[in-house]
């Protein structure tokens, strides 16, 4: 491959992770109320078992992850999502929406959110009300705890600590905190492992990374008539390490922008835990503290 051939690549892989960076800025979540009626696939593409989907629930929200996807199959088309920290596959049709096996009821996509991910407990009675979709608001008593998954504008997406769980919306405005409500500041322990959920985020990050270099070296092959193999990223994870190796490359320098970004992307994904990252050229290394 021409050397001004191969720098068109690398440019076109950095312009498709910044993409990628620039949509992680602000998730999106999927909302949907007979969630059942959805086909989900598990994280290895293979069709998900009872065990698979326990924490499928309605009104439960799925962060959407990748809303335009394709199966390792090239053709089936899907949105990668990830539910409780765990990465799932939801078929869609041929017109662009998902596949269903009977009615969604409520389906709603909420775009621009902001993740919370804490708890916030209730300080006072009649102050704060829960509001789930489809069903009557009620005022949340003192004592009661709930998960602050996401907020959109000015109301808040929670789960109740109850079982099983309520979903709904909650407004947090205004200067209420520290009379009608309160943020649970948790004491982190050393953890004795990676979690896992980490591991599979990392793993179907560099994923979508090497699909991308996989289709710009089918093009450029077809372009030039050559038979280049595409580099590709490898993981090996440990307990307490996860090594990420860009392999099939002597220069693994002329990568090092589109490195960079990955490492931008997998900053975010490691956010909050006590881990930390190192990287250089062809290499990406994450430890436990």
């Amino acid at each position: 491959m021409p050397a001004s051939v191969f720098r068109s690549a690398i440019a076109l892989l950095c312009l498709r992770l910044i993409a990628c960076t620039q949509a992680r800025a602000a998730p999106d979540y999927l909302i949907v109320e007979h969630v059942n009626h959805l086909v989900v696939y598990n994280k290895y593409q293979q069709e998900s078992t009872a065990q698979d989907l326990h924490s499928l629930r309605p009104f439960a929200p799925i962060r959407i992850l990748k809303p335009d996807d394709l199966f390792g199959d090239g053709f089936t088309r899907c949105m990668q999502v990830e539910i409780s920290g765990e990465i799932y596959y939801l078929l869609k049709g041929k017109n662009g929406t998902l596949s269903n096996s009977g009615p969604l009821g409520f389906e709603e996509t909420f775009s621009n959110t902001t993740t919370l991910l804490d708890t916030a407990e209730i300080l006072s009675g009649r102050s704060i009300r829960l509001s789930p979709i489809n069903s009557t608001p009620r005022y949340l008593p003192p004592g009661q705890r709930v998960v602050r998954i996401f907020q959109h504008r000015n109301a808040t997406y929670c789960r109740t600590l109850s079982s099983p769980p309520a979903y709904g919306w909650v407004d947090f405005s205004g200067e209420r905190e520290g009379r009608d409500w309160s943020i649970l500041r948790q004491v982190t322990s050393t953890p004795d492992a990676i979690p896992r959920a980490i591991v599979q985020k990392v793993q179907a990050r560099l994923d979508e990374a090497n699909a991308v270099l996989g289709r710009l070296f089918t093009y450029f092959n077809s372009e030039t008539r050559q038979q280049k193999e595409p580099p590709q990223w490898k993981v090996e994870s440990s307990a307490k390490a996860i090594a990420c190796t860009l392999g099939g490359t002597a220069t693994p320098g002329q990568f090092q922008q589109s490195t960079d970004y990955l490492v931008k992307d997998i900053e975010d994904i490691v956010l909050g835990a006590q881990l930390s990252l190192t990287h250089a050229p062809g290499r990406i290394n994450i430890r436990l503290r």
